[in-house]
């Protein structure tokens, strides 16, 4: 038999030998968090042989409806980004038996399309279409199981970005840096997905009510997920383990450093909403002064905002407290989380670097280097929430009044 495929065949093959590749390398690799990677192997895993199937159809190597029983994988995809995301964003999340109740709807919609064999016209869950003449009856026996592979992404990416948002903020709580672990490369694709999913319900529409099968929901929502997967496979490689830091210290012992109740600025008399957003924490209002106290005076004489990725818990153990009692005092007296609190003092510092002529000769990008930033981008994006202006400009603005 002759072979000639479609250019989108080959390149959809492609990315399947490169999918199948990347999920057998997430799934033996030992670093990072070995059961994200494991869960994303999988998911690379399904959307492969769902472009596999899609290929095998358009190619008409198999025009066996008996084939799209393994199309109900589509149900998988939701659940298993879902648990991948939740792996992800909670250290402490375990697999459980009950977990699988997520993929019962793959087996019951494969079930479903093997009670509909062999496809009949009158058949109880086809629809026919609006224009019939461009319309198969495969096309027309599969509306109940496109809706729910529409209804099923949807829903379980929507559970994920509500993963996601709490996630950058406990992650605020914990870094200072967060580029490597606040996971945007990951909701980015999945309002990618959503977007996809969009032009899947469009395109089937358009197909139902006028026979326009150019483009139909069932092949964006086979190729999608796959080209998805991909990336996140690369970028789920290159993701690094991420700790919570949740441990706390010793709760008890707090001691301040000598003298710092008498050498206390000003803003350290009253917390904000300490007293009552803290209510039920165990700290009294005396220790959390004491901390606040403690910390002015640190950040003062040893400047640990200038050391790179610096954690909650670097400075919670330089001064024997807890993590949570330390969190908790910023919140109270600041209004800002832990990564806006340090990030403000190397805001500051950068401005006094910025000032001094004998740091001319440094770059903007240097300096912000130099006052404990990670990247540049995180470096203008801090300048500009405090200064409302980029760094180089805060630089010619000086310069000019000079």
């Amino acid at each position: 038999m002759e072979v000639s495929l479609y250019i989108k065949s080959l390149v959809i093959l492609f990315g399947v030998s490169t999918g199948l590749t990347l999920s057998l390398l997430l799934w033996v690799v030992s670093w990072g968090n070995r059961r994200a990677n494991q869960c994303l192997s999988i998911l690379l895993l399904i959307c492969s042989v769902l472009a596999v199937i899609f290929v095998l159809y358009i190619e008409r190597f198999t025009r066996d409806p008996l084939l799209f029983v393994f199309s109900s994988l589509q149900m998988a995809v939701g659940p298993t980004l879902y648990f991948y995301t939740r792996i992800l964003t909670h250290i402490e999340f375990r697999w459980r038996w009950q977990h699988l109740w997520h993929f019962l709807p793959t087996l019951c919609l494969g079930l479903l399309w093997y009670s509909q064999l062999p496809l009949s016209p009158s058949g109880l869950f086809t629809v026919s279409c609006a224009e019939e003449a461009n319309c198969s009856l495969l096309y027309q026996s599969r509306i109940i199981h496109r809706i729910a592979a529409w209804i099923s992404i949807i829903s379980y990416s929507t559970l994920s970005l509500n993963l996601l948002r709490p996630h950058l903020q406990r992650m605020k709580v914990h870094y200072t840096s967060i580029e490597e672990v606040s996971l945007r490369w990951l909701k980015t694709l999945v309002f990618l997905l959503l977007l996809c999913t969009l032009l899947a319900i469009i395109g089937d529409f358009r197909g139902y009510m006028w026979g326009s099968h150019e483009i139909t929901g069932g092949m964006v929502l086979a190729l999608t997920p796959f080209f998805l997967s991909l990336s996140m496979g690369w970028f789920g490689i290159q993701q690094r383990n991420i700790p919570e830091a949740r441990t706390p210290l010793s709760d008890v012992g707090i001691e301040p450093l000598a003298g710092a109740a008498s050498r206390a600025n000003s803003s350290a008399d009253k917390p904000s909403t300490a007293g009552k957003k803290y209510q039920t924490s165990s700290l009294t209002k005396e220790n959390t002064k004491a901390i606040w106290q403690q910390l002015q005076q640190l950040m003062s004489n040893d400047a640990p905002y200038l050391v790179h990725g610096l954690k909650i818990s670097d400075l919670a153990q330089k001064m024997g407290v807890s993590v949570n009692h330390l969190s908790e005092t910023i919140n109270g007296y600041s209004n800002q989380s832990f990564y806006d609190f340090v990030n403000k003092y190397r805001v500051e510092e950068a401005i006094v670097l910025l000032s001094d002529s004998s740091q001319q000769h440094l770059s903007v990008t240097d300096i912000g280097y130099q006052v404990g930033f990670n990247s540049s981008s995180a470096f203008y994006t801090h300048f500009k929430t405090y200064q409302n202006m980029a760094p180089k400009q805060y630089r010619n603005q000086l310069l000019r009044k000079n």
